[in-house]
Formats: structure tokens, sequence, C-alpha cells
């Protein structure tokens, strides 16, 4: 898996970049928008990092006020 906000295709045409890997990355293209254009995801990866980083016996949660201000953030350089 790589990603990268640098226009490859652009580089491997300017002699910038190594064409033979930019054909072995390329192979499977997965676009993924930036969280800023997919707000509703925010409560599930809300959710599942407190789910990771917490034990049964201190379940951490966020409060609806607080959901509603990271889903209004604007989650620039993302």
């Amino acid at each position: 898996v790589a990603a990268t906000h640098k226009p490859l295709e652009q580089m491997v045409a300017d002699g910038r970049f190594r064409q033979d890997l930019y054909y072995r990355i390329s192979a499977f293209p997965i676009h993924l928008p930036p969280l800023r254009d997919r707000a509703a995801d925010i409560p599930v990866l809300v959710y599942s990092f407190l789910q990771r980083g917490s034990t049964a016996a201190q379940r951490v949660s966020v409060e609806p006020a607080a959901m509603l201000r990271l889903q209004a953030y604007d989650w620039p350089g993302n």
C-alpha cells in the first residue's frame, strides 16, 4: 500500500519518478476522498479509535455536541 499527494504520472513523464516503480504501485488505485468531504464517516472513525485505545473496564464516549464539532471542522491538510 502506498499513498502520496504528489502528481506521480506527471513526475514519471518529467523523469522525476521511476516508471517501473510507478507501474508497480499504480496497479490497483484506490481513491479516498479527504475527511472534510466525508463528515458522515467521522463518528465511525472516532468510535473505532476510542474502542482500540480503551479496555472494557474504561469505556470512553463522546458527547453529542463534541461529535457535532468534529463533524463541522474543516480538517485542512487531510
